[in-house]
């Protein structure tokens, strides 16, 4: 006869072989089985900046592509990446929501507003997690582009445009 100790042993080690046995498995419509993909720590994902060849110039709708990869390289897909940039001490942001362009690439076309140096922010977010990566510069050349000069945003309608930082 089995004791109540070892019973709930015997249904905790049930329990584990079966959320083991389950784990990255999953059924497509076909009745098949095949591995999802794996959980990656958002912070841990490599974020590669492909931008045009630089200085680019200013005024000009440019467009940025973002790579995620994870330790191995592989592609990875978060729900959302927004890319921001803007010069030290100044304030003139151009911002949008990046587009999937496909597995790991994203893009947004955004104007620079002015000649000199801008950082960026790569906001990437899955689920309830984000992290920001503020590894990248990017050098402007060219004339102020006064329409750029209060902010940019590709997720506003053009009547928005400017209206962001009065």
């Amino acid at each position: 006869m089995l004791k109540k100790g070892h019973i709930v042993l015997l249904l905790v080690m049930v329990l584990v072989v079966s959320l083991i046995g389950c784990n990255n498995v999953k059924e497509d419509a076909v009745g098949e089985t095949e591995e999802a993909p794996p959980v990656v720590d958002l912070a841990s994902i490599k974020v590669t900046l492909e931008t045009a060849a630089q200085p680019i110039e200013t005024g000009v709708m440019t467009p940025y592509v973002v790579s995620l990869a994870d330790e191995q390289g592989n592609p990875v897909e978060v729900d959302s990446v927004h890319f921001y940039m803007n010069m030290e001490m100044m304030n003139h942001p151009t911002q949008g929501t990046m587009q999937k362009m496909e597995n790991g690439k994203y893009e947004v076309e955004l104007p620079l507003a002015m000649e000199g140096e801008w950082y960026t922010i790569i906001t990437l977010t899955k689920g309830e997690e984000s992290t920001e990566m503020k590894e990248f510069k990017v050098q402007a050349t060219g004339e102020k582009f006064m329409e750029y000069m209060k902010g940019y945003d590709a997720d506003q309608p053009d009547a928005e445009q400017g209206k962001m930082h009065n």
